[in-house]
């Protein structure tokens, strides 16, 4: 069981280090900056993973997080393909101009398979009528099984345990859902988990 001390104010939490050799940029790249419909001063686009840039789960259709910026742009695009590049869903997100950390479930259509490793991409739709202008980001998505003892420990453990345990065991998504719902109880945690991946 995880020795944190969920009771202390202090209460943070920190994933393994992963090596990002080779990665994808976790910021967003295409489109030409004078052209974005980001604002000029604003932050990038950023997705909320690990240096390798690969989200790991344990859910059959998991949320990626992202960092969104202030953009004019009304929408956003989410598209899931296998290691081939084929194609598998797609989803249009409505975006609201202001900046903020959005959650993107995948469609209930796109069930992840076990060990496989998935592609995805986010992009921010500047102008619908010219694609090359879009703003977007790209990773990789993998569903993982837990040990058995890994499920019986976290079936007897609170919010804050079980962050912690999903962070010790290598699982970014669940470790990062329980961090934002947990925020404003424990800040810590939050800024704690993202630090430990260099964001």
């Amino acid at each position: 069981m995880s020795s944190v001390l969920v009771s202390s104010l202090g209460y943070s939490l920190k994933f393994p280090p992963t090596d990002g050799t080779g990665a994808p940029e976790r910021t967003a790249s295409g489109g030409r900056r004078d052209l974005s419909c980001l604002q000029a001063d604003s932050m990038s686009l950023t997705a909320l993973v690990p240096r390798n840039n690969l989200v790991t789960t344990v859910s059959e259709t998991p949320s990626l997080f992202f960092d969104i910026p202030q953009t004019r742009a009304k929408t956003a695009e989410l598209v899931l393909m296998d290691n081939q590049g084929n194609e598998l869903a797609q989803k249009m997100i409505p975006l609201t101009g202001e900046a903020g950390v959005m959650d993107v479930k995948l469609p209930a259509t796109a069930k992840l398979e076990m060990n496989q490793i998935y592609r995805w991409e986010l992009a921010i739709i500047c102008n619908s009528q010219d694609r090359t202008q879009d703003v977007f980001i790209q990773g990789k998505l993998q569903r993982r099984e837990l040990p058995a003892e890994l499920v019986r420990q976290l079936e007897t453990s609170d919010l804050p345990q079980q962050a912690q345990l999903y962070a010790e065991a290598g699982i970014w998504h669940e470790s990062l859902a329980i961090a934002l719902r947990l925020r404003d109880t424990y800040p810590n945690a939050l800024a704690g988990l993202l630090q430990s991946v260099g964001l």
